[in-house]
């Protein structure tokens, strides 16, 4: 079970929000904030967990759904393991 695991990836204290990526490619931050979505937290805890505001971490998830062409958040946690994205 543990080999299959998606690792859970989180930042030191320190760590600066950095901006999104125009590409559509994530950034550290988003994959922070997908790496925590992944194991089931809420919103609200993941934006708690990084410093972050709750609309900044809403924010971010809306611009990766729409770089992916993902309608629900299921969408995209497929296509965040699909692509190898954590």
């Amino acid at each position: 079970m543990w080999d299959r695991a998606t690792p859970l990836r989180l930042a030191p204290a320190t760590a600066l929000i950095d901006d999104v990526d125009r590409q559509g490619a994530p950034t550290p931050t988003d994959r922070q904030i997908l790496s925590l979505l992944m194991t089931g937290l809420p919103d609200k805890a993941v934006a708690s967990q990084l410093g972050i505001s709750l609309r900044t971490v809403q924010r971010r998830l809306r611009q990766l759904m729409d770089a992916t062409g993902s309608a629900t958040r299921m969408q995209l946690g497929w296509f965040v393991a699909r692509n190898g994205w954590l």
